[in-house]
């Protein structure tokens, strides 16, 4: 009657049969059995697989346009979201409508174009703040190269 003793050496298990009877034992080595973590040895790591894209937020509403650090609005904007897709128009601080956006949201960031009714354009981008409530913007006039940092409140006005 046999007895086997399975030793592990150097990444090989070694099993050998012992004869209890005195007699001579058999010895077989096996490699260990295939880790189905690691990839073989002559294959290479594959990366990774990247993140999932940023879910872009949800933006629409109206927002009070000021220029940043001031109390003062300077236009109204209303946004309407379809996707990443945004558009609205713009108005100044009484109502009337003077001029119109789109743009495209992508994760917490937002760029988009302007028309003014004199026909002047520009190009903004910006960030939304953690706090959803608030976009810290660059505007910059196509017609005078200023730009000009601004701060878009949701559904408030700046100083409250």
């Amino acid at each position: 009657m046999g007895l086997l003793a399975v030793c592990a050496v150097t990444g090989y298990y070694v099993v050998q049969e012992m004869d209890l009877g005195g007699g001579r034992g058999d010895v077989v080595v096996q490699p260990p059995p295939e880790d189905p973590v690691k990839p073989p040895e002559n294959e290479p790591r594959k990366p990774p697989p990247p993140p999932p894209p940023p879910t872009d937020v949800n933006i629409a509403g109206r927002w009070a346009d000021a220029l940043t650090g001031t109390l003062t609005v300077a236009s109204y904007v209303d946004v309407y979201q379809q996707g990443s897709q945004v558009s609205g128009p713009i108005y100044d601080p009484f109502g009337n409508q003077v001029g119109q956006f789109n743009g495209k949201v992508s994760g917490n960031y937002l760029e988009y174009r302007y028309v003014a009714a004199n026909g002047w354009t520009g190009a903004g981008r910006g960030r939304l703040t953690a706090d959803s409530n608030h976009l810290e913007i660059e505007v910059r006039n196509d017609q005078t190269g200023v730009t000009e940092r601004h701060t878009m409140h949701k559904g408030h006005l700046p100083h409250q």
